[in-house]
């Protein structure tokens, strides 16, 4: 968890549950590269990597960034059985930094995707789908109805 209080919201709820011997809660944003990001800084949960184009004046804290490739190699993870990926509209460049991870492993992936989040980093959404179904994924929407778009449930083949 990136922002710094998210982080601490997640660590206590990890400690109220009982799971600390099955999570350990990293403060690190994932995308497509390592470097030091500029990541909004606000009292509600919604807080997100302030684009690179992008004139914002919102309060920011610097945040350390890896991708998931790297961080299972140095983690020396050997199973990842599932990605959940709320990003608010960056979910594309966690995705290029999760390629060998997610060839390797083949995990479910869940993703939050919406178009005015993904335009705000000069992307289309529907890259995200293409970029899955390339490393052999399907898929199934759910819309703000709820209701399936799609039959193929996200899995590899």
């Amino acid at each position: 968890e990136a922002s710094s209080g998210n982080y601490k919201i997640l660590v206590e709820n990890i400690r109220l549950n009982n799971l600390e011997k099955l999570i350990t809660a990293k403060r690190i944003a994932i995308g497509d590269r390592q470097k030091r990001i500029k990541f909004t800084k606000s009292d509600h949960l919604g807080n997100r990597i302030i684009p690179i184009a992008s004139d914002s004046t919102q309060e920011y804290e610097l945040v350390e960034m890896t991708t998931l490739d790297t961080f299972v190699r140095l983690n020396k993870l050997d199973n990842i059985c599932g990605i959940k990926c709320d990003i608010e509209g960056a979910e594309l460049f966690m995705l290029e930094g999760a390629k060998n991870t997610i060839k390797k492993f083949h995990p479910y992936v869940l993703l939050e995707i919406q178009q005015e989040w993904t335009q705000k980093y000069g992307y289309d959404a529907n890259e995200i789908f293409e970029f899955m179904e390339n490393l052999g994924y399907k898929y199934k929407c759910v819309t703000d109805d709820r209701s399936e778009e799609h039959t193929s449930e996200l899995q590899s083949h």
